[in-house]
């Protein structure tokens, strides 16, 4: 269980940091993030960089520590320490962000937003105010409230796709050798 634990926590902070790299080359080039397409492209792309380094992680610990056998269960655990240590360094990092390198972001972001919803004439002002009461009031909780709710999803997430990528690394040993 030590090797699993080293394992998942080393692959882990590879995927924390190569995440916190892909956040800030998209801050430095000033990718406008409420794009549509980059919307799209964004979440395929970190959904695919997730998937490989679980799978990645998974089936090192399964051929290095493992003699090449890892159960379902372990499989699993495997895929949610990744996921859960790297959301931690993203954590930290957006902690940092928020509050020291950029803490205007969020404002600029909402402005942005807002300025292309009061743009469309089809939504009424009360509908306008309304979602701009709810987005202000979700971005501006406090930072350890948007940590832990960052944490949670991405447990989540890892979860989920532990579940499926468990199915495909796990190995067990034959009964009788």
């Amino acid at each position: 269980m030590d090797k699993l634990i080293k394992n998942s926590t080393l692959y882990g902070l590879i995927l924390g940091g190569v995440t916190v790299a892909y956040s800030m080359i998209t801050y430095v080039l000033g990718i406008n993030l409420l794009n549509t397409a980059f919307s799209i492209f964004n979440f395929l792309f970190s959904l695919t960089l997730i998937g490989f380094f679980i799978f990645l992680g998974t089936k090192t610990y399964r051929d290095k520590f493992s003699e090449g056998y890892i159960t379902y269960g372990k499989s699993l655990l495997s895929c949610l320490l990744i996921g859960i240590v790297s959301a931690v360094v993203l954590g930290i990092y957006t902690f940092v962000f928020f509050k020291t390198i950029d803490p205007a972001y969020f404002d600029s972001m909402i402005n942005e937003f807002m300025t292309k919803i009061e743009a469309n004439p089809q939504i009424p002002a009360e509908t306008v105010d309304m979602i701009y009461g709810k987005m202000v009031e979700q971005f501006h909780k406090p930072a350890i409230y948007q940590a832990l709710q960052s944490l949670a999803f991405s447990a989540i997430s890892a979860g989920i796709l532990g579940l499926i990528i468990g199915a495909f690394t796990k190995k067990e040993r034959p009964l009788f050798e």
